[in-house]
């Protein structure tokens, strides 16, 4: 619980914290009333003025802290007296820490000359990502600057509240820069910007999270698990107070946490962690209500597991808004007798995912993707693969074999390269409206559709 202590002349508004090793306790200074306007603003005495944005600024800066306003506020108005009439609150709030920071900044590059010493070059060279950063980001500064006039968005108050209380988390548009490195894959710099960014916002979650990605994509699992159980550690302490379970995923400030078990279930299935992978689907399910990612994920692991009703139970959610489920659901009901299920699954998926279906039989198609379908085709099938790894890696499964067999029909191929053409026709001409061939990619991506064709064809056959 945060209160009021006087400092000298000042007020400060303080917290105590408990050493975890030590058990000592600690004063942690959240802020400080420099003077007698600004105690009166705080506590909404002056005209016009109300204590509500303090208020504000304030938790939204600690979350996690408790403020009892009330004592807060009738602390503040017995203690007036110690204040001084006035303060220079720009020198203090806006430029001390900013000057001294650069200073120390601009030292160490004066000081540490690569001309002069070997050390020099080397240490410059370990942190090449993070100057090439530096240099975007003051060149981004110094543009927006210009010309900067003040209005009713950009201004700050005469005690400098904005700045000096703004959120403990790294601004978006600084993120957006790193995760621009990670989605072009340069990991290496985005790995480099995403760490430094941890280090400089402490409880910046999403930081973790995407040097969980990164690790991910170079296959580093345990790497990965670190940095997502870190982000579901920061994540938990993002939490508002009070959210029902069916706010989690639309409340902004659960994603990390939800991300951060997200993606831990996906490492610990790709790790054979099966066990813990469910226990952290339950937690996704039961505790966040996020139960249709809980389920996909469950369903993957129960066909590693060699558990087939269970993967069936799991994937059949609505196949045909989530048609990647219907691998699934086709490889378990071939491993149960049920052909015929099996192939009108497995139609369905890849009239949706026929490169996914190719790569799943061992099927390589080397093309690079150029429209978003095709992309989240190319990267549904990296994901399927890693996903179900050990039902797959045994490739003398029946499975594979018939699967292979049935998607190279002349008949099936036929259906592939329509669905395919159909979803070209649409998007050359969606800006005109749905077309026939809109009409007939919607119909084509049913379930029903792929349960017809399947029957039509075993009909022919015999």
């Amino acid at each position: 619980m945060a209160y009021i202590r006087q400092k000298g002349n000042q007020l400060v508004l303080v917290h105590g914290s408990r050493d975890k090793d030590t058990q000592k306790v600690y004063q942690e200074i959240l802020f400080t009333i420099y003077s007698k306007g600004e105690a009166l603003e705080v506590i909404g005495c002056r005209k016009n003025k109300s204590p509500d944005t303090f208020q504000y600024l304030i938790e939204r800066r600690y979350p996690n802290i408790k403020f009892n306003w009330k004592k807060i506020k009738q602390t503040i108005r017995e203690s007036l007296s110690i204040l001084p009439d006035m303060y220079e609150y720009k020198k203090e709030r806006l430029s001390k820490n900013f000057k001294q920071d650069l200073r120390a900044c601009l030292r160490q590059l004066i000081l540490t000359d690569p001309q002069d010493m070997i050390s020099s070059a080397q240490l410059i060279e370990e942190h090449r990502y993070e100057f090439e950063f530096l240099i975007d980001l003051v060149k981004w500064r110094l543009e927006t600057s210009k010309n900067k006039e003040k209005n009713e968005w950009n201004g700050d108050n005469s005690f400098y509240w904005f700045k000096s209380l703004q959120p403990s988390e790294s601004p978006p548009e600084t993120e957006e820069m790193a995760e621009e490195m990670y989605l072009r894959g340069d990991y290496n710099r985005a790995e480099a910007i995403f760490k430094l960014l941890t280090e400089i916002f402490d409880n910046y979650a999403e930081g973790y999270n995407y040097l969980g990605l990164i690790s991910l994509a170079r296959h580093d699992l345990e790497k990965a698990a670190d940095h997502f159980n870190k982000t579901i550690e920061l994540g938990l302490k993002l939490f508002p107070r009070r959210i029902a379970k069916s706010d989690y995923w639309s409340n902004h400030d659960t994603r990390p946490y939800m991300r951060g078990l997200r993606n831990l279930a996906l490492v610990l299935n790709r790790s054979g962690k099966f066990d813990e992978a469910l226990d952290v689907c339950d937690k996704l399910d039961e505790e966040c209500g996020d139960d249709i990612v809980a389920r996909c994920m469950k369903s993957d692991i129960y066909l590693n597991l060699d558990q087939w009703r269970l993967a069936i139970k799991h994937a059949t959610y609505d196949c045909n808004t989530f048609p990647d489920n219907s691998f699934n659901v086709a490889f378990a009901n071939f491993e149960l007798g049920n052909t015929k299920e099996a192939n009108t699954y497995f139609l369905h998926a890849t009239l949706h995912y026929p490169k996914t279906a190719n790569a799943l039989v061992g099927i390589h198609i080397k093309n690079t993707p150029k429209t978003h379908e095709e992309c989240d085709d190319h990267n549904c099938s990296i994901d399927v693969c890693q996903n179900l790894h050990k039902y797959l890696k045994q490739k003398s499964r029946p499975s594979l074999k018939h699967f292979k067999e049935f998607i190279l029909k002349k008949d099936i191929q036929d259906l592939v390269q329509e669905k395919i053409k159909a979803t070209h026709e649409w998007m050359a001409n969606r800006e005109a409206g749905p077309s026939v061939g809109y009409k007939r990619m919607q119909e084509m991506g049913k379930i029903e559709f792929a349960q017809k064709e399947v029957g039509n064809l075993m009909a022919s056959a015999g």
